[in-house]
């Protein structure tokens, strides 16, 4: 017999489901969880009310070791936190020390068809990729950094087909000692 469950991540440690049959004496069996590879943000299944958050749950479920694809039971390949609609007031943030490689990228981006908005207003950066090789940036409208709306130092990165405007002291997209990251189709104006 085949169970399909599905929880929100916040429910299992690890990557451990411990499952009990609640007989005495007690048959207890471990499960190892697959954690998905598409993390919807405001929106979707078992979504994540702030980009930061659901970025915050990928670094708590992997670690450093987030893409390495011999580590069992995690689902190799890119991590994409998928954002629907909305404007979102957090400073986007990865842990720097996320593992990603050149097969297994972090991708940031819009949710297909929507538009989502980083009021970073308050904040110094709206999206701050720190020096996180790997990494994409894709379709976002960002404005009113206290700084830069987006800043990169990280290399072999994308940041493609964003709205940049309104940073208050800084530029729209700043890429600082970034190595072969491709910046192009965005939009930047009034910075």
């Amino acid at each position: 017999t085949t169970i399909v469950v599905d929880f929100d991540a916040n429910l299992y440690t690890n990557n451990t489901l411990t499952v009990s049959t609640g007989i005495n004496p007690d048959a207890t069996y471990t499960v190892t969880v697959n954690t998905r590879n598409t993390i919807p943000v405001g929106g979707g299944s078992s979504p994540h009310s702030t980009i930061q958050s659901a970025l915050d749950g990928l670094f708590a479920w992997f670690g450093s070791s987030a893409f390495n694809t011999n580590t069992a039971g995690y689902l190799t390949g890119t991590k994409t936190i998928e954002v629907y609609n909305g404007t979102y007031t957090d400073e986007v943030t990865p842990n720097i020390n996320l593992g990603t490689t050149v097969s297994e990228n972090l991708i940031i981006r819009n949710a297909s068809g929507d538009s989502p908005v980083i009021n970073a207003s308050g904040n110094t950066y709206g999206i701050n990729i720190g020096n996180l090789n790997y990494t994409q940036v894709i379709g976002f409208t960002v404005h009113s950094a206290d700084d830069d709306n987006i800043y990169c130092e990280g290399d072999n990165g994308i940041i493609s087909l964003n709205q940049s405007y309104g940073a208050v002291a800084g530029s729209g997209i700043v890429l600082n000692t970034s190595l072969n990251t491709q910046v192009n189709n965005n939009l930047v104006y009034d910075n």
